[in-house]
């Protein structure tokens, strides 16, 4: 017999669970999702035409109710899709699944979608896209610090800004969220949080010569609420109602609800869509409707809990008034 030790082989442990290692993290990296942007080049059929000013456009805001257990979006988006066409700028919540679905049958030469979980037990994104006519130079998302109760966790909730090119120089800032819903004392722990981000989201992001529309699903409402809001109202919001909270967005940012200006302000709604003019030019609501006819399926169901929200925007520049001579 020898006395040679037989080779030993090769310890193969150390490169398997390298490799395991390295699919779980891939596997969670992709699970994270991220933020979607298609955008046609310059030039191709679909933008609106910009240029000359007065300018006008369409805005929709539409809460879709694409939830990711409950709801069957196979007759929702195929009847909501071709309906968001004559619309320049679309801002839609609660896309949870099957965006490209909803997607299908638009026209808009700018598709944006928000699938970022804000972290790893999240079951959805933010469930915010944004469709554009005009081209779109940066998107900026963020997503809300605070998320409610657990009706709301599974939800990545927050924000998603979509800079649009005018023309000429021109910049429209066009906001979309989603705020959290219900009344449970979480919720009203939640909201005022989810108001101050974003009123110091549009601060940071958006300086007096841009235009800014900020739409969505706001579950803000006056309904039966006292809207005023008292002079030494806390920084944090905390204790405003609904109502009051919609008050402080309007106060601090400049803003006015698009439906206040052409019908009066309209108690039951929860979704809006809130504008500001900038240093340099005027942005004003011409129409502005909340949908009751066109967003349903053939056989008559609703192709969404909500209804659109729909208004008509003017750009024009400002014109000064020369001072009158001292007597």
């Amino acid at each position: 017999m020898s006395g040679e030790t037989p080779a030993r082989r090769p310890r193969r442990w150390p490169y398997v669970l390298i490799i395991l290692i390295l699919v779980l993290v891939g596997a969670a990296w992709w699970r994270m999702g991220s933020v979607i942007v298609e955008q046609a080049p310059p030039g191709s059929p679909g933008y609106h035409a910009t240029g000359m000013l007065p300018l006008e456009f369409i805005v929709a805001t539409y809460n879709v109710q694409a939830r990711p257990w409950f709801d069957d979006t196979g007759y929702k988006f195929d009847g909501i899709s071709p309906k968001l066409n004559p619309f320049d700028l679309v801002g839609i919540q609660e896309c949870f699944k099957d965006h490209e679905d909803l997607w299908e049958g638009t026209t808009h030469p700018v598709r944006i979608y928000d699938g970022r979980l804000k972290n790893w037990y999240r079951s959805v994104g933010s469930g915010l896209s944004t469709l554009s006519r005009f081209p779109v130079t940066e998107v900026i998302t963020e997503h809300f610090a605070q998320s409610g109760d657990f009706q709301n966790k599974p939800a990545s909730k927050g924000m998603v800004l979509a800079r649009a090119d005018l023309g000429n120089g021109l910049v429209l800032d066009f906001y979309n969220t989603h705020l959290t819903a219900g009344s449970k004392e979480e919720n009203k722990t939640a909201r005022p949080a989810q108001v101050r981000q974003l009123i110091e989201f549009v601060k940071r992001n958006s300086p007096p010569e841009h235009l800014v529309i900020f739409g969505g699903d706001y579950n803000l409402r006056a309904h039966d609420l006292d809207t005023s809001l008292p002079a030494d109202y806390p920084a944090d919001l905390v204790g405003l109602n609904r109502g009051q909270l919609l008050t402080a967005i309007c106060k601090e940012l400049g803003f006015t609800d698009a439906s206040e200006t052409i019908t009066g302000a309209i108690p039951e709604i929860v979704d809006h869509i809130l504008y500001r003019s900038s240093s340099t030019h005027d942005l004003v609501p011409l129409t502005w409707q909340h949908d009751t006819e066109t967003f349903f399926a053939p056989d008559g169901r609703p192709l969404s809990d909500h209804e659109p929200l729909i208004a008509t925007f003017r750009v024009t520049e400002k014109t000064t008034t020369a001072e009158a001579p001292a007597e």
